[in-house]
């Protein structure tokens, strides 16, 4: 969430699905989609001075392609047109490629100091274009910044600085927020959320267009495991009493779904909504016809977020024993879970629990998780006609409502994942704390820093 505050990409995507002009203020395709224009916005400067144009940007894209082809290789080269002109050649056309420049890809950081102090300082040191300059970053502790006064918005930023906290533990940082020690607490557990709103605390809440679906990945790549069979996936989505779980967990924060797409996505089909309802007979019925009448041992790996119940983890536990299934629960650390997502020997044998991140342009969560044949999630395995089709729906100028629904649907038929809930991040305000615009973004850590303004009466405690 920092980021945006220092530095700034081309555009940004909006929860709608719209593009709004950051750097960038024009973008133009080639009719044959093998380059895209970008008109970059004129009287820019870098936080060093530099200043913000063709070349600037050619520098950007062209580290970018360097250091990140391997994994999103549809950009080619950049080529400057005019001093505020660049043309962006593609070896390949997705409609991905624009939130791929409103967020990492098109993040613009001065060429001078990069080239001046190296690449190894300019990660912890970031010079951009934002409303704020870098200041400090405590590791762990919090990330300082102070007002840029030559920002292109004339008059903005209205705030002198900004200070990021890093607490590790929800209870921590809504007892902070309680205090007046902060203005504004992010993605709070259901429970810690729920009190503050019951406290008349002002909040924002994730438009279901982007919100996460938590679901359960099987190691049904693996011929040895019991998950490799469709009628075991099936049997796990029957023992799944999911309602009951959101409703005594979820705090009013959580939904239950048994699909991959949101509800508000264009990716959903309400069809399906009430299949796969909770039935443990119907699960042992499965279970015995795949040849496991007894059923047998198994693992859950919990991918680490603070926000997300445990309890719910231990409820799906439970119920999976009701129908044979011993499930061990595992909740490793973030370097250990990132072995099992992106390690090549992957995690062998059991179910991941992890976030299945949206965006409101859907094919962006396609080709973050389906579009490299993989590069994640290596114990996953895909039904046949996943990767033709993910290829069709990325291959759009626009995003195509049918193809979107017929990539829902072969998940859906496969059992390729299990989907349990889907979940609405939260953000809490204190009085006085005004246009901040988080979670009216595409990215959940994209919001507007410049437009951010406090009332003298909302001024943090020491």
């Amino acid at each position: 969430m920092w980021s945006i505050s220092i530095l700034e990409p081309l555009l940004a995507v909006h929860f709608t699905g719209q593009f709004v002009p950051m750097l960038a203020t024009e973008w133009k395709l080639a009719p044959d989609r093998s380059y895209l224009d970008l008109t970059l916005r004129k009287g820019v400067k870098f936080h060093d001075g530099t200043d913000f144009n063709a070349e600037a940007c050619k520098w950007n894209l062209d580290r970018w392609i360097a250091e990140r082809g391997g994994r999103n290789p549809q950009m080619k080269s950049a080529e400057i047109l005019d001093p505020y002109k660049v043309r962006l050649h593609l070896n390949y056309y997705t409609n991905y490629l624009f939130a791929t420049l409103g967020s990492q890809g098109g993040f613009q950081v001065s060429p001078t100091a990069y080239q001046k102090n190296g690449r190894e300082w300019a990660r912890w040191n970031p010079v951009g274009t934002g409303p704020f300059k870098f200041v400090k970053y405590e590791r762990d502790v919090k990330l300082t910044a102070v007002r840029f006064n030559d920002y292109w918005q004339k008059g903005k930023p209205y705030l002198d600085g900004m200070e990021y906290v890093v607490l590790s533990d929800p209870m921590t940082s809504q007892m902070a927020f309680r205090a007046g020690k902060l203005h504004v607490t992010s993605f709070v557990g259901g429970k810690q959320a729920a009190d503050l709103k019951a406290a008349g605390f002002k909040y924002t809440a994730e438009p279901p267009e982007v919100r996460a679906v938590h679901l359960m990945l099987a190691s049904s790549n693996n011929p040895k495991s019991p998950l490799a069979d469709k009628r075991v996936r099936q049997a796990i989505s029957y023992a799944i009493n999911r309602k009951v779980y959101c409703d005594a967990l979820g705090y009013g924060w959580i939904a239950p779904t048994n699909q991959i797409a949101p509800s508000g996505s264009p990716a959903y089909l309400p069809e399906l909504k009430d299949l796969y309802p909770y039935n443990p007979e119907k699960a042992k019925e499965l279970l015995k016809e795949a040849g496991y009448p007894n059923g047998f041992k198994t693992k859950l790996i919990v991918a680490p977020r603070w926000a997300d119940p445990r309890d719910m983890k231990v409820a799906i536990q439970a119920d999976l024993a009701k129908i044979g299934i011993n499930v061990e629960l595992e909740f490793p650390e973030e370097g250990k879970m990132q072995e099992y997502r992106f390690g090549k020997s992957g995690w062998g044998e059991g179910l991941i629990f992890h976030e299945w991140a949206n965006w409101p342009l859907i094919t962006g969560q396609i080709s973050f998780y389906w579009n490299h044949n993989p590069d994640q999630f290596f114990d996953l395995k895909w039904p046949d006609g996943l990767w033709e089709q993910a290829q069709k729906a990325l291959k759009t100028t626009n995003v195509e409502k049918a193809e979107m629904q017929k990539f829902t649907r072969m998940i859906f038929d496969d059992v390729t994942v299990i989907p349990v809930y889907e979940l609405t991040k939260v953000i809490f305000s204190g009085n006085g704390v005004h246009d901040t615009n988080i979670l009216n973004f595409g990215f959940f850590a994209d919001w507007t820093p410049a437009d951010a303004w406090l009332e003298p009466s909302a001024r943090t405690k020491d």
